[in-house]
C-alpha cells in the first residue's frame, strides 16, 4: 500500500515561494492503480518524483507498505533512496530512457541483475505478454516508439517491484498504440499485484485505473470514472 499523507511542496522563484501542493493525500492499496491528471505545471511530475524519492518534501510523509517491509520514503537518505528505487520501484518514462548501447533484452534484465532477483521464467512471460520476443536482440534505435515503450515496461517490471510509477508513458505514441500500451501496463501491474501510479493527460487512460484524481487547487480531487 502507498500512503501519501498531508504532503506540502513548493519551489522558489524571483517572486518568492510558489506552492505546488498543500495537504495532499493519496492512498493506493496494494495491487491497485491510481491515475493523476491536471494542467501542465501543476505538480504532477513533482508528485511522482517525491514518491520515487527523487524530490524532497517540504512537509508530510510518504510510506510504502508491503508484506515484508515498511518504507518511510520521505525520510530516506541518499543511499537508502538509491536502494529503495533499485529494489522496490519500477519507473516508466515518456521518452523510454533505454540505454542505446544495450540490446532490448539487456535493458530489460538490468534492474533484475542490480537487485539480484533474476527470474528468467517471469521475464520470458513478460516479454511474451508484451509481444516483444522477436525484438530482444535489437538495439533501441531499431525499434518503433511503441516497441521501445513495451521494452521499457518489461524493464520496469523485471525485478518484481512493489511499486510502478509512470510519467506520461504514452505521450509520444499515436492514439492506437497509446491505448494498447496503456492497457498492457495496467493489466500487467494488476496481474503481478503491483501498486501502480500513472500521470497522464488522457481521460481514456485515467479511466483504466482503479481510481483517478485531478491535481488542482494544490490538492487531489477524486474523479468520477467515465462509463463506456
Amino acid at each position: 500500500m502507498l500512503n501519501v499523507n498531508n504532503i506540502h511542496k513548493g519551489y522558489t522563484d524571483s517572486h518568492g515561494t510558489v506552492p505546488l501542493f498543500k495537504q495532499l493525500n493519496l492512498q493506493v492499496d496494494t495491487g491497485n492503480s491510481a491515475a493523476i491528471m491536471g494542467a501542465s505545471g501543476c505538480g504532477k511530475s513533482t508528485l511522482l518524483h517525491s514518491i520515487a524519492s527523487l524530490s524532497q518534501l517540504d512537509k508530510g510523509s510518504i510510506e510504502l507498505l508491503t508484506d515484508d517491509n515498511s518504507i518511510c520514503i520521505s525520510q530516506l537518505n541518499q543511499n537508502e533512496a538509491d536502494v529503495y528505487r533499485r529494489d522496490s520501484v519500477g519507473i516508466v518514462f515518456q521518452r523510454y530512457n533505454l540505454i542505446e548501447y544495450l540490446t532490448a533484452i539487456d535493458n530489460i534484465l538490468l534492474p533484475a541483475k542490480h537487485k539480484q532477483n533474476l527470474d528468467i521464467n517471469f521475464i520470458d512471460s513478460l516479454c511474451e505478454q508484451l509481444q516483444i520476443q522477436h525484438l530482444l536482440k535489437k538495439s533501441p534505435s531499431r525499434l518503433s516508439g511503441g516497441e521501445q515503450q513495451r521494452v521499457a515496461i518489461a524493464r520496469a517490471l523485471s525485478h518484481k517491484p512493489a511499486l510502478v510509477l509512470a510519467d506520461e508513458p504514452t505521450g509520444n505514441l499515436d492514439p492506437r498504440t497509446s491505448d494498447i500500451v496503456a492497457r498492457l501496463l495496467f493489466d500487467l501491474c494488476k496481474e503481478t499485484k503491483t501498486t501502480f501510479v500513472i500521470v497522464t493527460h488522457s481521460a481514456e487512460i485515467a479511466n483504466m485505473a482503479d481510481d483517478s484524481y485531478d491535481l488542482e487547487n494544490l490538492c487531489l480531487t477524486k474523479r468520477m470514472h467515465q462509463t463506456t
